[in-house]
C-alpha cells in the first residue's frame, strides 16, 4: 500500500518522464515543467510530514 501524499507525485513525476520519452519540441519543456514540480512537491511536503507518517 502506498502513502497518500505519494500517489499524486509519484503521478506528476511519471506524466513528466513520458514527455520526456516522447521526446518532441512540444513535449521536452512540459517534460522539464512536470519533473520540476514534482521534484518541488516533494521537498516542500516530505519535511512537512508528521514523523510518524516518514
Amino acid at each position: 500500500m502506498t502513502k497518500p501524499w505519494v500517489d499524486g507525485l509519484r503521478e506528476l513525476l511519471q506524466h513528466g518522464l513520458e514527455h520526456l520519452h516522447d521526446g518532441s519540441e512540444f513535449d521536452l519543456p512540459i517534460a522539464m515543467i512536470s519533473i520540476d514540480n514534482s521534484v518541488e512537491l516533494m521537498l516542500k511536503i516530505y519535511p512537512g510530514l508528521p514523523k510518524r507518517l516518514n
